[in-house]
């Protein structure tokens, strides 16, 4: 038990820092007018949403659970909200902004080292689950296969086609 809430914090310093890392980089790109701690939540949250809202819903939609797609975009604002009242929310952004204010380089290099990392496997993760989706589990039952294989009659239609047109 223990070792997986240190694993979730672990996670959690990855997506904190990947927001300092944005909101930092949009507040120097475009100041305070274009509310970079807005843009900052977008990296974290899609990337969530990505990798683990999606093979969710993929598992859902293949096991033929109705609304699938609704609970998918449910869980998607719910981390939105939930990331907001983390990152952002009275002014949460900038005690984090200057926790890591003040990191020196080797740390900052040791840091952005971590987020390459997650990301790369996040990245494997989503390859993995499309692959998954694609060649192992199978369509759902009503899921329209019939143009997979044409029948017999539909090749010799074309054959007909073929034959008859002028050469």
């Amino acid at each position: 038990m223990v070792a997986v809430l240190l694993f979730i914090e672990e996670i959690y310093e990855i997506y904190e820092y990947l927001f300092y890392r944005t909101y930092i980089w949009q507040l120097r790109l475009w100041g305070e007018k274009r509310l970079p701690e807005v843009a900052g939540l977008l990296l974290p949250t899609s990337l969530f949403t990505f990798v683990f809202v999606g093979p969710i819903v993929g598992v859902l939609h293949s096991l033929e659970v109705p609304n699938n797609e609704e609970l998918g975009i449910l869980l998607a604002v719910i981390f939105t909200f939930a990331a907001h009242r983390l990152f952002v929310s009275d002014g949460r952004y900038l005690s984090i902004a200057d926790k890591y204010r003040n990191e020196t380089k080797e740390k900052q290099r040791q840091r952005m080292k971590q987020v390459w990392i997650f990301l790369a496997i996040n990245l494997i993760w989503v390859i993995f689950c499309i692959f998954l989706f694609i060649k192992v589990i199978p369509p759902p039952s009503n899921a329209d296969t019939s143009n997979k294989n044409p029948s017999p009659e539909y090749i010799e239609m074309l054959k007909d086609i073929r034959d008859q047109r002028p050469q």
